[in-house]
């Protein structure tokens, strides 16, 4: 009694290239989800990037602080050594002396919604931008993303009250759409 066995069509025939192609194209935004986030874990808000560090803003005020009786060695240590150096933050333009096209300071913040919601930002979660040069920078609608990039200063300033009011403080070199 001979025996016969099936000989299967090769790999390229079995293998629908179309689903395929689906799968790879359904998983996507999942992978890329999941690589932010461990990116996030990994970095904790802080990237080298040659000269500059990439601060998300967002992670940059995501911890607690007394907004009476806070110092700056609360501030996370990753956050504490970017003092004085240069860095690249996205967020919104928010301003806070004038409506002008043209802006000598304004607030940055990574989400102007929020405010709406669970009320102002916090003094952490705010980074006051400061004209570097003589020029005033220019100024972005409240709904526009924006790239800015400076020299980063922590400065506990406080108000009359005692209520500490700034901390952190950007020497503004570039401003930009994203």
């Amino acid at each position: 009694m001979q025996v016969e066995y099936a000989v299967q069509p090769r790999l390229s025939r079995r293998l629908n290239w179309r689903l395929v192609i689906f799968l790879a194209c359904i998983a996507a935004p999942f992978l890329w989800f999941f690589g932010s986030f461990v990116n996030q874990i990994v970095t904790g808000g802080v990237e080298k990037r040659g000269d500059y560090a990439v601060v998300d803003l967002k992670a940059m005020g995501n911890f607690p602080f007394d907004e009476y009786n806070g110092q700056l060695t609360d501030i996370p240590q990753r956050f504490r050594e970017l003092d004085g150096k240069k860095i690249v933050l996205k967020g919104f333009m928010f301003p806070t002396i004038s409506a002008a096209d043209k802006v000598r300071e304004c607030q940055f913040v990574y989400n102007i919604q929020k405010c709406c919601f669970s009320g102002p930002p916090r003094v952490q979660e705010r980074v006051f931008l400061f004209a570097s040069t003589p020029k005033p920078m220019p100024m972005y609608d409240y709904g526009t993303l924006t790239r800015v990039t400076g020299t980063l200063h922590l400065k506990l300033t406080k108000a009359p009250d005692g209520k500490i009011i700034r901390l952190y403080d950007l020497d503004v070199e570039s401003v930009k759409p994203v």
